[in-house]
C-alpha cells in the first residue's frame, strides 16, 4: 500500500476564473493498493508431502490419466479415508498445478472432485473459492463466457461476499 500527491500546478492545471481556482483543491492524494495471490502451483510443495491427495492427484494424472487417477480418489475416500490427507487446500493446489501447467481440463477437472467430496463438509467459502478458481480458469483459457459466468454464479451463491468471485463478476459484467 502507498499513496501519491500531486498537485495541479505543476500540472498547469489552472482556472482563469478566480473562483474556480480558489475552489479546486491545488493538491490531490491518490492512495493505491495491491492486492495479489500466489499462483505458481506448479512449483508448490504439498503440506505432509507422502500423504498428500494433492501429490497423488499430481502425479496420478501425469502417469495414469485423469480418469484413472479420479476414479482411484473417489475409492481411496470412500474405502481408505485414513490413507491420505483430503483437505481442500490439498485438492485445490493439485488442480491448480494442473491448469498452470497446460492441464486446464484437468484442473479444472480435479477442482470439480474437491467440490463434491467437500460439498457437505466443507466451509461454504472454500467450495465458494474453488469456485471462483475455475470460473478464473475458464476465463484466463476460454472464451465460453457461460462457463465462466456459471462458475462464478456458484461461488456467489456459496458465498455473496467472496471477493474473488465479486470481482470476476465485475469483470465480466
Amino acid at each position: 500500500e502507498t499513496s501519491l500527491t500531486i498537485n495541479r500546478r505543476d500540472y498547469n492545471v489552472v482556472y482563469d476564473n478566480e473562483f474556480w481556482d480558489a475552489v479546486v483543491s491545488d493538491k490531490i492524494i491518490i492512495d493505491i493498493s495491491f492486492g495479489a495471490r500466489d499462483y505458481n502451483a506448479r512449483n508448490s510443495i504439498f503440506p505432509w508431502r507422502s500423504n498428500s491427495v494433492g501429490t497423488y492427484i499430481k502425479n496420478g494424472v501425469e502417469q495414469q490419466g485423469l480418469e484413472a487417477t479420479t476414479k482411484k480418489v473417489r475409492d481411496l475416500m470412500e474405502n481408505h479415508p485414513d490413507s491420505l490427507r483430503y483437505g481442500v487446500s490439498h485438492f485445490y493446489r493439485a488442480g491448480l498445478a494442473l491448469a498452470q501447467g497446460g492441464q486446464i481440463e484437468e484442473g479444472i477437472a480435479i477442482l470439480e472432485l474437491a467440490i463434491e467430496a467437500h460439498k457437505e463438509t466443507a466451509e461454504q467459502s472454500d467450495i465458494a473459492d474453488l469456485y471462483a478458481t475455475i470460473a478464473e480458469i475458464h476465463l484466463q483459457n476460454s472464451t465460453n463466457m457461460t462457463l465462466v459466468r456459471s462458475a462464478i454464479d456458484a461461488a456467489l451463491n456459496k458465498d455473496p461476499r467472496n471477493t474473488s468471485a465479486l470481482e470476476l463478476h465485475r469483470r465480466v459484467e
